[in-house]
């Protein structure tokens, strides 16, 4: 009996050792890791750069940021996006002083010259040669200067090092002078703690995965006191219904949020993407479509002291 059991036993082992090989890899139950909960190791992912002609008037500013000369265009690191639709911020690891990562992070994205694609209308396929930073100062400047060998993307585009994630994505248009009228009585309801004035404001539309949404932005330094400097909503039933608004420029008028693009993804996401600076420095937001609804779903990167 004694014996049979131990036949048994080892019968068993077997089994289950053979059970166990035959799981696919990847099923067998995760421990703990290092890699971020955002994304997975497996998921193939792009980067990012802003490409803006002149940051000084995409700001609203007259001096203090940089501007190239002709041929070169100044770029900075925007995020990392998979092929999914996850956003990635990779400057965290410098942001939170960790030596180790921040050199990973210099080597992955910015110690290497690297060929770029535009991705946004106008300009898609354009390519731009980045040169690569080498040192990143007390502000966390991820800044470079790129080389076009086109000069057709406008006053500013998003360019990536893998194009092939994307396909041609829509492209801001001028709204009517129907639509800009339902806008500006939207805005002007709002009541003057949020809106004094309309002067100074650009209205554009643009198409987000099928949907129509308008984006009103205050471009003109001159009106800042005026309340709202960047909103986007919607015009249902003849009415514009705000979905978000940015107020930030205060009395001061020293903080400004503006468009920089609209990525689509071959996945079928599309993303809004705009910069928010100040003098201290700016971040990105990307508004993509959540839950059936226009939301910021990614905030981080730029710059900053």
């Amino acid at each position: 009996m004694y014996r049979f059991d131990e036949t048994l036993r080892s019968l068993i082992k077997t089994l289950c050792f053979a059970a166990l090989l035959a799981i696919p890899l990847g099923l067998h139950p995760q421990t703990a890791t290092s890699i971020p909960s955002s994304t997975s190791p497996l998921e193939s992912s792009a980067t990012l750069l802003a490409v803006v002609k002149d940051w000084a008037s995409e700001a609203g500013y007259t001096g203090g940021w940089p501007s190239a000369a002709p041929s070169r265009v100044p770029v900075e690191l925007l995020a990392v996006v998979t092929a999914s639709g996850k956003w990635i911020d990779p400057t965290l690891k410098c942001r939170d002083e960790d030596s180790t990562g921040c050199r990973r992070f210099l080597n992955l994205y910015l110690n290497r010259p690297k060929d770029y694609t535009v991705a946004t209308s106008p300009g898609i396929g354009v390519a731009i040669h980045v040169a690569p930073v080498t040192k990143i100062g007390d502000c966390f400047n991820f800044s470079s200067s790129g080389t076009l060998n086109a000069s057709a993307i406008g006053g500013s585009a998003i360019a990536s090092d893998h194009p092939e994630f994307f396909e041609a994505s829509p492209a801001l248009q001028d709204a009517s002078s129907a639509e800009i009228t339902i806008v500006r009585t939207g805005l002007l309801s709002l009541g003057e703690k949020k809106v004094r004035g309309f002067e100074g404001i650009l209205v554009r539309k643009v198409q987000i995965e099928g949907l129509a949404y308008f984006i009103a932005e205050r471009r003109s330094t001159a009106h800042r006191s005026l309340g709202i400097v960047f909103s986007i909503g919607r015009i249902e039933h003849g009415r514009f219904e705000l979905i978000r608004w940015n107020d930030e420029g205060g009395e001061d008028g020293d903080t400004v949020e503006s468009v920089l693009g609209v990525i689509g993804l071959k996945s079928g996401h599309e993303f809004l993407v705009t910069t928010e600076s100040d003098p201290e420095g700016q971040r990105f937001y990307a508004y993509g479509i959540k839950d059936g609804h226009l939301q910021i779903i990614f905030k981080g990167g730029g710059s900053s002291c």
